[in-house]
Parts: C-alpha cells; structure tokens; sequence
C-alpha cells in the first residue's frame, strides 16, 4: 500500500518512473507486475486514493471504487448467462462481499481485487463477442485491463475461461463464433504485453522458487471447501507450518447448499451450455485450489477460491431462473436441514475451539431458510428478496464478529503518509532492517517498519517487500519477501567486501534497525515446537539477536564506527558515529585512480556521471542499486558492460585506455523493448479484426433481417 500511495503523488507531479531507488528490494516497479503501472484505472485510483493523505483511506478508496466496479461486473456476468435480473443481483450482492474478497483481497492483496474486478467484465464480454462489434471491442479492452492488473492467477483463469467459451460457442453456433471470442481474448492480451514481458525477465533472477513444486504450501483442504455455506467455518492452511485462520474466507454464501434440494433439477434442459460451462470451470477451479503449491510461477492455489466462489454463484443463479418453481417437500426439507448440520459437524471438527461460534452460524443459516421457506408459501416471486436479505445479513454478522483479518501484520499507520522524497529520487543514505519474519506477530513495534512501511516515514530502505526479489542479494543478505533478514545478515553488512568497504557502505547504510527479540521469543518458541523444521530456516529459528550477534572482529568494526541511538520496545538503531559524505548521485565507489562524480540532476532510470582517470587499464565503478535486469551503460556514446559486484550491486566496468569521458547508465524494464513490438502487432492485429469482424457481424443482422422479413408462404 505505501507503494500505491507514492505512486499517486508522483503522477500528481506529473511524473511516472518503472524504478524506485527509495526501496531497494521490490524497485523494481513495473517489473514487479503487482502495481499495476501500466493499468489506467488503477493509475486513477491511486490518485485518488493518494489525495486522502493517509494510507488507511487510501486503502479504503481503492477497495471501494473496485469494490462497486467488481459488483457491476458480475451481474453484467450474470445477465450474459441469461441469469434472471433478480437472481443476477443476488449473485452480485453475494460475490461482492464475499470472505476471501475482504478479509484478504481488499485487505492486503489490493492486486487481487483489482485483477477480479476487470475478470468479471471481460468475463461478461467474452461471453457475448461473437454477437456485435462493440462486445468484441470491450472484450479485448476488459481483457488488456485485467492482465495489466497484477495477478497471474487471474491471467490464468481468463485464459481458461476464454478457451472454454470460445471451444463451447464453437460447437454450439459454429467456427466464426469460437474464433470472434478467441481473438478478442488474444489482441486484448497481444496489447497488454508491456505489462507482462518485463516480469518474464525478472523470473531468471527471481528470489522466489518456480518449477513444479508440492509442498502443500498455501494448498486449500478439500474438506475445507465444503464450509462455503457456513458464516463461520474458519479453516486452517499450511503456510510454511500450520496456520489456523482467524476469518471465515472459505464462505461463499448462505444459500449455496442449503437451499441446493428445493432447486428443481428435473426441468433444467437437458443441454443446456451455460450450465454446462460453468460446471466444467468450477470443477477445473476446484482442481486448481487442490495444488500443486507452484506450477513455474503461478503459486498459492488458496487463490483460486474466489473463481470457484464466482462460478458457483452463477451455477446457482442460472439453475434458479431456468426452473419455474422451488420444491419444497419433506423429503428436501430434512436434506436441507441436513447439509446445514453437515457443515456445522465440519465447522467444528476443522476448528473446535470455536464451536459456539460455528453453532450460532449454523442457527443463522437454518433461520434463513425457514425464512425463505416462509416466503414461497406465503409470498412466492419474493424468493430473490429472501436470498439478498439472509446475504446482507450473514455480511453485516461477520464484519461484526470479525471485522478485520487478525493473520495479516497491522501495516496502517494513523499519521499522515508524506513522502520527503520522490520516487524518482536519489537517496543519499539508507536504512536497513534485521529482523525474521515472525516479528510481525501479535502486538509488535516492529510492524511499523513492515514491508514498504519505512516509506512512510520518509527513510529510504534497504529493506521493502519484493514478491519477485533478486536471488543473489536474497541469498547474500539471506532477505525473504517481505525484507525481513536472518541475523548473519548483520556480520555481512559490516565485515569487509572483495572491494575493501564493508556491505553497509556500499549499500550507504546509515541506519541498522535490529530486532532485539524479547517479544518474540514466547511466540517463536511455541512455533518452533510445533514445526522443528521452521528453527531451520534461516529466520524461523530466530530466538533474541543477542544470541545470534556479531562476530569478535565485526563487533569490534560496530563498537568502534556504531553507535546505539535507541533502544525502544524491541528495536535497536544503530547510527554511525561519524556522519558520512556519500559520493554524488549513486556512485558507491570507484576503483584507485579513478575519479567519478554525478552530474545533473541523478535519477532512479538515468544517471550520467563525469570520469576521470580512466587511463590504460581502465577502471570500476559501483552503485548502489540493486543490479535488477534492464540496466544498460554508455560511455562516450559507446556501450560498456554492465555487471555485478558483490553478486547484486550494479558495476560498470570501463576499458582499458578509455580515458576520461561521460558515462551515462540507463534503466529500462527488461524485455520492454520486444513488448512494445508485440503490444504494436496486438494493436495493428486488433484494428484488422475490428474491421473483419464488422464485415461479418454486419452480414450476420443483414441475414437475420431477411429471415425476420421474408414473407410468409402458404
């Protein structure tokens, strides 16, 4: 969130940037694919949001503009399948407050949200771009906003989707159908390329784990999916050990088994492919949610809940307007009644030690379907009004009980979110943080700094969440997702390089903000004791720093250059002694002999630097950035290699005789260039079909005019 909310005050100054030195780790901005820069609505919504001043309301701002957008879009959804109007607001009403959306998509994962949002539309327009020109347009416009959101796993349904559609059309109408949805799909996401291809490239240096992986990490119980009709089912996951959820994200709607037996099956037709459609993605979806934990770089299949949410409701609603009546007999009764006792049994073996509260959702539920038994025999036509009043209820009981997500770390801060610095800026000096992940529990200062937080505060950092994050400085500085770091991080920062500076100059640290520990070692204890793998990660095992501190030698090099500047609830900051003058700009330093100096106005996408001194051997120049793939060097209008040192410190290299001369380093996003060729042919592609298409859809109404008005023979 911090990141949205710099990224709408610098397009309020009328700037936009792909890279941010201001966090090392996760500056990668457009590359990192989540922030969605290359999406106009959410550009829109950032700026909106950032006008508020503060991160909450920002949060609140997002959300809510998706939140009412996703709500148009799935009834739009609903009526392409030919859903009744009632029962299309009930499904909207429904998925809009669903669980997982809430607690966790509009929560934290602020992508998700908005990747669903644009889904549903694009959803709907595929569904009827084999129709006329203007639903074939906004497949394709729906298509490129959902992939430029930020969230492969909705890319992934999409494309799923589209496919089902396109192959069903086909045998349903004929080719030219099939092809209209196909084309409309693929030009939408020829278009969208610049938003993908630089993640592709940053997936070579990625810190995180691709291939075909099955830990059961983040993989949703089987069992646990049988909780969508119970308000209070909170279920458990393994995410790196067991965790038991303190939400409900696994419900859908109240209505979806319960009121199952009094659907009238019988008189559904016999072929009928909506349904037939939405049987098979919500069976695929199912799948999906059942593993593996990681296919390349798709990850965390708990993800794909919401589409089996979506696909369920819709299932639902269409077999409700297809029927003429609701059965309700004794037979369905007792297996109504009987689904509902069902999920109270699983609600209570899966999390007993919340039994009264899974009993008082079951009570909740068999109310409103003797409500909505009531209705049908006294007022049959209100059914609808039933289903929206028991939603708008179960919503308003869960955001009473639990109105926030207690397994995400608290990152709202109540004071203004200003930022001393622009994104595009050149910090002069760094923090960093060296703390484990699991800081982040119950009541902990350290949350403050959690993430992208330090930008809050107007420190640049080190430190910052990256989803994508560069291996080789995640593996020097032993540095996870979210910037947290194992203790030997703090020996590397300050014992000498190859070079001869120490990490923390290099890296211009004038700040180390350690975790002292003391808060977590209760909590750490009990985990460790739960799962001993964990006390083998390079962080889990984390007691107190005082038992994982600093060599003789490097202690030394931090009482003599260090010094304690507070010692507050759990955090140490260490300052240095002596106040430092960094060099201009990012120069970080420069080999014997050679003297380099900033010049202009130093920026996170282009830097020129003068050179002096860069005689027959030639000479090095490092900077502090983290070498993210797309960086590309001149000198004197010449290319010159751009390196590493330390395995992720960016280091140009000058040859031998170069003498003195300007040197100009570039960031682009990686692959960029190829995107835009590729988004250029989407566009060319587009208006080709466009034109196509009108011709054929055209012909179509023309051939369905004659028949309409062909004369009548006896």
């Amino acid at each position: 969130m911090p990141i949205l909310f710099a990224v709408g005050q610098h397009l309020l100054r009328g700037e936009f940037t792909p890279l941010t030195l201001q966090m090392q780790n996760g500056g990668a901005l457009l590359a990192e694919y989540q922030y969605a820069l290359l999406n106009p609505i959410s550009l829109f919504s950032y700026v909106v949001g950032s006008l508020t001043g503060r991160l909450a309301s920002a949060a609140a701002v997002i959300a809510v503009i998706h939140l009412t957008l996703l709500c148009l879009g799935v009834y739009a959804l609903a009526r392409s399948f030919k859903i009744f109007r009632e029962m299309a607001l009930v499904a909207a009403v429904a998925y809009t407050s669903n669980n997982f959306i809430f607690y966790w998509y509009a929560s934290s994962w602020l992508p998700g949200l908005v990747s669903l949002t644009w889904f549903v539309w694009s959803a709907a327009c595929l569904v009827k771009a084999s129709e006329n020109r203007a639903y074939w347009t906004l497949g394709a416009a729906f298509t490129y906003l959902t992939i430029s959101s930020g969230w492969p796993h909705t890319v992934l349904m999409l494309g799923l989707f589209a496919t089902v559609i396109a192959g069903f059309r086909w045998r349903q109408s004929g080719r030219l159908d099939g092809l209209a949805i196909l084309t409309s799909f693929i030009f939408g996401g020829l278009i969208a390329a610049p938003s993908v291809f630089p993640l592709l490239a940053m997936s070579q240096v990625s810190a995180r784990t691709a291939g075909l992986l099955n830990d059961s990490d983040m993989v949703v119980n089987l069992y646990n999916l049988l909780g969508l009709s119970s308000p209070f089912q909170f279920g458990h996951i393994k995410w790196g050990s067991l965790v038991e959820f303190g939400t409900p994200f696994l419900f859908c709607a109240w209505f979806v088994l319960p009121l199952l037996p009094f659907l009238n099956l019988q008189q559904l037709p016999k072929r009928q492919y909506s349904i037939l459609i939405l049987l098979m993605l919500a069976a695929l979806t199912a799948i999906a949610t059942q593993g593996p934990d990681t296919v390349g770089s798709i990850r965390t299949p708990v993800r794909f809940v919401p589409f089996l949410h979506l696909f369920l409701l819709l299932l639902f609603g269409l077999a409700a307007s297809l029927q003429t009546e609701w059965r309700i007999t004794r037979h369905r009764v007792v297996a109504s009644f009987s689904l509902v006792a069902f999920s109270l049994i699983s609600s209570i073996q899966i999390q007993p030690k919340v039994w009264l509260l899974a009993l008082f959702g079951a009570i909740i539920v068999s109310l409103l379907v003797l409500l909505f038994m009531h209705i049908r025999a006294n007022r049959p036509g209100n059914e609808s009004t039933t289903l929206l009043f028991g939603t708008i209820v179960t919503l308003c009981l869960t955001r009473a009980v639990l109105p926030t997500n207690a397994n995400l770390p608290e990152w709202k801060d109540k004071s203004a979110a200003i930022y001393r610095d622009n994104l595009a800026d050149v910090p002069t000096r760094y923090s960093i943080l060296i703390a484990p992940f699991g800081a982040t529990m119950d009541k902990n200062p350290i949350k403050a700094r959690f993430g992208a937080m330090a930008l809050t505060h107007g420190e640049p950092t080190i430190s910052g969440y990256s989803p994508v994050g560069l291996r080789n400085f995640a593996d020097r500085m032993c540095v996870e997702t979210h910037g947290f770091s194992c203790p030997a991080a703090a020996a590397k920062l300050l014992a000498p390089t190859a070079l001869g500076p120490p990490l923390a100059d290099l890296l211009r640290i004038d700040q180390i903000k350690v975790y002292d520990g003391d808060q977590f070692d209760r909590a750490n204890a009990k985990e460790v004791q739960k799962d001993p793998l964990l006390a083998r990660s390079p962080w889990g095992g984390w007691i107190s720093v005082r038992q994982h501190w600093l060599p003789a030698k490097v202690q030394q090099e931090l009482d003599a250059n260090w010094a304690l500047a507070r010692d507050d609830e759990g955090i140490r900051t260490y300052v240095r002694r002596a106040p430092r003058k960094w060099a201009s700009g990012s120069i970080a330093w420069s080999s014997a002999g050679l003297a380099a100096h900033s010049i202009d106005d130093a920026r996170a996408t282009r830097e020129a630097v003068v050179v002096r001194g860069a005689g027959r051997t030639g000479g090095t120049i490092v900077f502090t950035r983290l070498a993210w793939p797309g960086y590309r060097a001149e000198f004197n209008g010449r290319p010159v290699p751009v390196t590493t040192s330390e395995g992720f410190l960016v280091t140009v290299d000058l040859p031998a005789g170069a003498g003195d001369g300007s040197l100009v380093l570039r960031y682009e996003p990686p692959l960029i260039r190829p995107a835009l060729l590729v988004c250029a042919a989407g566009a060319l592609a587009f208006l080709l079909g466009l034109a196509f298409w009108t011709r054929i859809f055209k012909r179509q109404q023309r051939q369905t005019s004659s028949i309409v008005d062909a004369p009548a023979t006896s």
